[in-house]
C-alpha cells in the first residue's frame, strides 16, 4: 500500500509540475520534485502508523501496562484485608489482553517448618508450591464471564497449595472459581463460584475460599464523600438429595472515608447465618477444629456477627503508611460459651515497587466455636480454640517477583478443648516465600 501510494503520488506531481510531456526537467525542479517526494513519504509513514494504532485498538491489544499490586488472581471486587497474610499481597499483569480476554496468573514457591518448644512432637519441613491462571472474558459492556485454574486438592477450600512429595506424581488442578458478573450500573451481581464480595481478614474468610451461589454488590457515594459497599451472598454450602440443603445467607455494609489528606478509615459491619443441615459433602479438613455431636454434625450453630474496622495513616509518607485493623466476631449461635475471637494487626511500609518492602504484627485469638472452622484460614495446625502471635516481612525484589517471610508463635486457647495437644505448649510455624506473577 505504502509503495502504490508513493508512486502515484510521484506520477501526480510529474504531470501536474511538468508543462510539457517532452519539456526536461531542470536540476532545481529535479531536487524540488524529490523533496517533495521525501514530504510524501514522511506523511505516508505517519498515515501507517495511525492506521496500525486504530487497529490495535479495534482488535482490543493493549500494551503491557503498570502492574495492578496487591491484587488477587481474578478478584472480583476490593482486596481482602488480611490479618498478617500467609502469603504476599500478589502482582497483577493484563499481559495477554484481546477483545475484551484479560489473562492473569502467578506461582509460589514455599519453604514452610513446624516445630515445638518442648520437642514432643517431631519437628516437621516441606517444600511447597501453588500456581494460578485466571482468565476473565467481556461478553459485552455489562456481561463478563471468569473463571480460575488452581494447583491443589479441590476437597480442600482453603488452600491451593500442594506438597513436592509423591515420588514426582503430577499435581492436581481444579477449577476454583467459574462465575458470571453483570453490571447493573452502580450494582454488580454475581452467579457461579467467585472470589467472596466482603471486606474481610484471615480471622472469619480465608483468602483462598471462593463460595458457591449468587451475589451482589452496589456503591452509594454520600454528600459527605464518603462512600458505603452494600454486598449480599447466598452461599449453597452442601446441596442434600434427600432432605434440608446447606446455606448461608450474609450481608455487609462497608463505609469508606477520608480524613483530611493523611488519614482513611474502614468500618464494616457484616451478618452470616448459616444452615448446616447437610454434611454430607464435608470430610476432616472442613469440620476440623469445631465441636461435633456423635453423629458427626455441628454441635453449634453458626450464626456470625463481623464488626472489622481500620484505619491507616500516611502522615510520615506514602512510602510508610501505618495501618491497624481490628476483626471481631461473635457466633449468637453458639451452644457454649466459647463463641468469640479477635484479631489485630499493625502494618508499616509499602511493598509495591521494586526494592520497597513492609512489616507487620497481629495477635489473633479464636474460640473453638466462635467462626466456622471450613472457610476461616489455614495458617496455624488448628482452626479454632487458638491464640497466635504473627511477623511477616515483604521485599519487592523486582517487578512481578517478591519474597516473604511469615512466623507464627501460637498454642491452644483453652485446655478443655485442646485434644491431644499439649494445652500451654507453644509451636512454632515458619513460612518463606518466593512468589512470581505474570
Amino acid at each position: 500500500m505504502r509503495i502504490v501510494s508513493i508512486a502515484g503520488a510521484l506520477v501526480t506531481y510529474t504531470l501536474a509540475a511538468a508543462p510539457s510531456a517532452a519539456a526536461p526537467l531542470t536540476d532545481g525542479e529535479l531536487r524540488a520534485a524529490l523533496a517533495e517526494l521525501e514530504v510524501l513519504k514522511e506523511r505516508q509513514a505517519e498515515t501507517d502508523a495511525r492506521i496500525r494504532a486504530i487497529e490495535s485498538k479495534l482488535l482490543g491489544i493493549a500494551p503491557t501496562g503498570e502492574p495492578n499490586e496487591g491484587a488477587d488472581v481474578g478478584e472480583y471486587g476490593e482486596a481482602a484485608i488480611v490479618l498478617i497474610p500467609s502469603t504476599p499481597a500478589l502482582t497483577v499483569s493484563s499481559r495477554a489482553s484481546a477483545a475484551g480476554l484479560n489473562l492473569t496468573g502467578d506461582m509460589l514457591f514455599r519453604f514452610e517448618g513446624n516445630y515445638t518448644d518442648s520437642g514432643l512432637l517431631p519437628d516437621q519441613e516441606r517444600a511447597v508450591m501453588r500456581a494460578r491462571l485466571g482468565a476473565t472474558q467481556s461478553v459485552n459492556e455489562k456481561l463478563t464471564v471468569g473463571g480460575l485454574l488452581e494447583t491443589g486438592d479441590p476437597d480442600d477450600p482453603n488452600s491451593g497449595y500442594l506438597t513436592l512429595s509423591n515420588f514426582a506424581d503430577d499435581f492436581q488442578v481444579s477449577l476454583s472459581r467459574a462465575y458470571a458478573s453483570y453490571d447493573l450500573g452502580g450494582t454488580t451481581l454475581l452467579a457461579g463460584k467467585f472470589a467472596k464480595p466482603f471486606m474481610s481478614t484471615d480471622l472469619l474468610w480465608d483468602g483462598d475460599v471462593n463460595p458457591t451461589g449468587l451475589a451482589g454488590r452496589s456503591k452509594v457515594r454520600l454528600s459527605s464523600g464518603s462512600d458505603i459497599n452494600l454486598s449480599g451472598l447466598l452461599f449453597v454450602v452442601d446441596e442434600s438429595a434427600g432432605g434440608d440443603d446447606s446455606q448461608m445467607i450474609g450481608a455487609q455494609a462497608h463505609l469508606q472515608s477520608s480524613w483530611g489528606s493523611h488519614f482513611k478509615t474502614d468500618i464494616a459491619a457484616a451478618y452470616y447465618d448459616y444452615e448446616l443441615s447437610s454434611v454430607g459433602g464435608a470430610d476432616a479438613g472442613d469440620f476440623r477444629t469445631n465441636l461435633l455431636r456423635p453423629d458427626g454434625t455441628y454441635v453449634s450453630d453458626y450464626d456470625l456477627l463481623d464488626l472489622l474496622a481500620r484505619i491507616s495513616w500516611t502522615g510520615i509518607s506514602e512510602r510508610w503508611p501505618v495501618a491497624l485493623t481490628v476483626n471481631h466476631v461473635t457466633n449468637l449461635g453458639a451452644a457454649v460459651d466459647d463463641d468469640k475471637a479477635l484479631g489485630i494487626d499493625l502494618s508499616v511500609g509499602r511493598a509495591h515497587q521494586r526494592h520497597e518492602f513492609s512489616f507487620a504484627y497481629g495477635y489473633g485469638e479464636a474460640e473453638v466455636d466462635a467462626v466456622l472452622a471450613a472457610f476461616s484460614h489455614d495458617n496455624y495446625s488448628f482452626a479454632t480454640n487458638y491464640m497466635a502471635h504473627e511477623l511477616s516481612a515483604r521485599y519487592v525484589l523486582t517487578e512481578n517477583v517478591s519474597l516473604s517471610a511469615s512466623l507464627y508463635h501460637y498454642k491452644p486457647l483453652s485446655s478443655a478443648y485442646a485434644g491431644t495437644l499439649v494445652p500451654d505448649e507453644w509451636l512454632d510455624r515458619v513460612r518463606m516465600n518466593l512468589a512470581i506473577s505474570y
